[in-house]
């Protein structure tokens, strides 16, 4: 079984973390939820398969789905939006390749996240990843799934950084917290669809470069 590095460009995140944080801020006028919503897009950048199987990601460019239906506690996305995302892509930057998807998970506290384990995909999310035949065939087989979970910090606390896990890092922002999780998705030797899961040390996440000098437990 290979292992899997995912690195993020500093744009990347910082696209996301924006994203992320306007969706959380959004209060529709018949919105009764504290959180906003979810918001959804698809990542771009490329890939390195070194000769003992690992592969290392890039991953650098996200583009934000604007017809993704969007709800407080899911977001539906737009799979025709992304096809034409990805052919325009293809003229623009034929180097980057459509390798992952991006969500975003809103929580009111840093007590509801940890109680609901906020940071982690749910079971309709690897669902979802698992069908996606759009995102699986972009990515030649090893797509990436990944959410950003946003919540209000208790301001008592002083700003944090670190992993959580591997494959889960989480900063502060301001008055925000936030936690990015990666799966990678592989074909197994019958070729059927498979995953990393919420927890695994096969998958290690790079969030951005100034701190890559810091190594996971």
């Amino acid at each position: 079984m290979p292992n899997y590095r995912v690195k993020l460009g500093t744009s990347l995140l910082e696209s996301m973390t924006l994203a992320t944080v306007e969706a959380f801020s959004f209060r529709g006028p018949r919105s009764g939820s504290k959180t906003g919503v979810e918001t959804y897009g698809y990542v771009w950048g490329s890939k390195k398969t070194h000769p003992n199987g690992d592969i290392v990601f890039f991953l650098d460019k996200l583009s934000i789905s604007l017809t993704a239906k969007r709800a407080a506690l899911s977001v539906e996305p737009n799979r025709r939006a992304g096809k034409i995302k990805e052919e325009l892509f293809k003229r623009l930057a034929p180097h980057q390749t459509l390798l992952a998807d991006f969500h975003s998970h809103p929580y009111p506290s840093n007590k509801a996240v940890t109680q609901k384990v906020g940071f982690d995909f749910s079971e309709l999310d690897f669902d979802d990843f698992l069908d996606d035949d759009f995102l699986w065939e972009s990515a030649d087989g090893t797509p990436i799934m990944l959410v950003q979970t946003i919540c209000r910090r208790d301001r008592s606390t002083a700003g944090d950084m670190g992993w959580k896990r591997r494959n889960v890092f989480h900063f502060d922002v301001g008055p925000y917290r936030f936690w990015v999780n990666a799966v990678v998705g592989y074909l197994d030797g019958r070729g059927k669809r498979r995953h990393t899961g919420n927890v695994t040390r096969l998958v290690q996440i790079d969030p951005i470069p100034f701190v890559n000098k810091f190594e996971p437990d």
